[in-house]
């Protein structure tokens, strides 16, 4: 849960420093993050194990579209609720001082999502 945490401290202080919702802001971003993961993991599961019991054929678009929209959703809310306040405030103290803050650039942070994406592209192209 350290490296979460981190990404969220620096999500938070990155939307902060730019007068925008900071705790709305870095949840909704675990939330993309976490739909492009159900993506890749709904992708190696219908290739491995779906096709014995049922496959993604059987369903619409609008029914991967409403699984997508729900994990998000889920996700955010999971992320708002354990990042209160006054937990951000004992991360700011964790972090404040760590090496990481300098050697990790800040649009490696905003481009996660991106970069994410692209690696699961990657390793569906070699392993599947």
């Amino acid at each position: 849960m350290r490296i979460i945490d981190y990404i969220y401290y620096r999500l938070y202080r990155m939307y902060k420093k730019y007068n925008e919702p900071a705790r709305i802001s870095s949840t909704l971003m675990f939330g993309v993050l976490g739909m492009i993961s159900f993506f890749f993991i709904l992708i190696v599961l219908n290739k491995y194990l779906f096709d014995y019991y049922f496959l993604l054929k059987d369903f619409e678009l609008i029914h991967i579209i409403i699984a997508f929209v729900l994990i998000g959703i889920i996700v955010s809310i999971g992320v708002f609720l354990r990042y209160t306040p006054a937990r951000t405030s004992d991360l700011f103290k964790k972090f404040k001082g760590s090496v990481w803050n300098k050697i990790i650039p800040n649009w490696v942070i905003v481009t996660m999502p991106l970069l994410e994406f692209l690696l699961g592209l990657f390793l569906l192209k070699t392993f599947l």
